[in-house]
């Protein structure tokens, strides 16, 4: 994937790396690595006087760069994000932002607040390696209060978050990009045409976070319930990756809760009390070792976010969202249920599209599909039953919509996600 420094300022790039800086609540820098001794700085968050000081010095520039790019080579060659100490004995976080590429984040430095010794010894300490020496007793050139005391874990988790976070995004850019390319493509070669269908089964779910504002809206319209399941699904599917690990699923979290904040934000919902919280969930999370305990820590956040009162959410809504996810089995017509509501059904059909980026019908689609996922991890039902157990009784129809809205075949999905206990 080849990748640009203005995809970091775009705003979905940005917006998700500012999160990273403040959650972390430790300086952050961006680089790109031109060659083995020069580097371009794309953008930075935050600083602190040791840091400032250091970049005064002769040999201070060259000094730091070679501790950054020492982790950065181990992080690139391991794929996932390395903690270290840098030269001055301060902790940093050095991220492999995209694959396969030469741009490096480098979270810090913090003080882990599970260290317990005096920091000012192993500053002394890289004070006199840099510049030859020191006086023993003779105080620091620069202030260490504004050397942020962080709980290690949270920096770690904030690292994983980022990195799959940064790579989804530039992998939807991409993806949006080809599209666009293809379509001109093909308007410049028959304006009749349509574009092929790839029928060839993907080894993964390409459904990615399209289940989040299913999520989001079920939040704000109070059904926590809903989202909770959802969270859980989602670390079923994680958990099933073969090299899957307690740390995969607490990453996975991390990020998910930050895009159901972003995606609830963006319907409408108040969302500052539960981004104040996140910080201190993020932590929670990081010492958390079961899975109830890590969607329990979650769910204390996401039970925060409240419709906004300066953008209301219709009364319908919840109404609306209780039935479809009571009744998915049954043949719902959104007809019926606007008459029920006393409603006009493009009154409904707006008031989805705009939250949920589709019509009534796809809508309750991706509702029936979340079962479906549900079913055929859990249990051994042929594909035909499970349709069938979600309202859609037709095998073919049911096969041609979970691909559609999964990415995969029924089968393909249950081998690579179904429970251990149910194979």
């Amino acid at each position: 994937m080849s990748i640009q420094p203005a995809f970091f300022r775009s705003a979905p790039a940005k917006r998700l790396l500012d999160r990273t800086a403040k959650i972390a609540a430790a300086p952050m820098t961006l680089h790109h690595a031109l060659d083995d001794d020069n580097e371009l700085p794309i953008l930075r968050w935050g600083g602190c006087e040791a840091c400032a000081f250091v970049a005064s010095l002769p040999d201070g520039t060259g000094t730091c760069r070679a501790s950054r790019r020492r982790a950065a080579a181990l992080a690139k060659s391991q794929d996932v994000p390395v903690t270290f100490v840098c030269h001055l004995g301060f902790t940093c976080v050095s991220v492999p932002p995209i694959a396969n590429s030469d741009y490096t984040i480098t979270l810090g430095p913090y003080i882990p607040a599970e260290t317990d010794h005096d920091i000012a010894f192993d500053v002394t300490h890289g004070l006199r390696a840099l510049l030859g020496s020191w006086p023993k007793n003779a105080p620091l050139p620069f202030e260490l209060s504004d050397v942020r005391s962080v709980p290690g874990g949270t920096v770690s988790a904030v690292a994983e978050w980022t990195m799959e976070a940064l790579r989804e995004t530039a992998a939807a850019v991409e993806a949006e990009e080809a599209a666009s390319n293809d379509e001109d493509a093909a308007n410049m070669a028959s304006p009749e045409s349509k574009p092929k269908i790839d029928n060839a089964d993907s080894a993964a779910p390409t459904h990615g976070y399209s289940w989040t504002s299913l999520a989001a809206l079920a939040l704000l319209c109070g059904h926590s319930r809903i989202v909770r399941t959802a969270l859980k699904d989602r670390l079923e599917e994680v958990g099933a990756a073969p090299n899957a690990s307690h740390e995969t699923a607490r990453a996975f979290l991390v990020q998910a809760t930050s895009k159901l904040l972003e995606t609830a934000r963006m319907m409408g919902g108040a969302t500052e009390n539960a981004q104040a919280a996140y910080p201190a969930f993020v932590a929670e999370v990081s010492a958390n070792r079961t899975t109830p305990e890590m969607l329990a820590a979650a769910m204390r956040v996401l039970r925060r976010v409240r419709p906004n009162n300066t953008q209301q959410l219709p009364d319908y809504l919840p109404r609306l969202v209780d039935v479809v996810y009571k009744q998915y089995k049954h043949d719902l017509m959104l007809g019926d249920i606007a008459n029920t509501f006393g409603l006009a059904p493009s009154t409904i059909t707006r008031a989805l599209a705009r939250r949920v980026n589709g019509a009534f019908c796809e809508y309750l689609g991706r509702v029936r599909m979340e079962q479906a996922c549900r079913l055929l991890r859990t249990t051994r039902l042929s594909a035909d039953a499970v349709g069938k157990r979600v309202g859609i009784r037709d095998q073919s129809n049911f096969g041609k919509l979970f691909k559609r809205y999964v990415g995969m075949t029924p089968g393909r999905y249950r081998k690579h996600y179904q429970n251990k206990t149910t194979r």
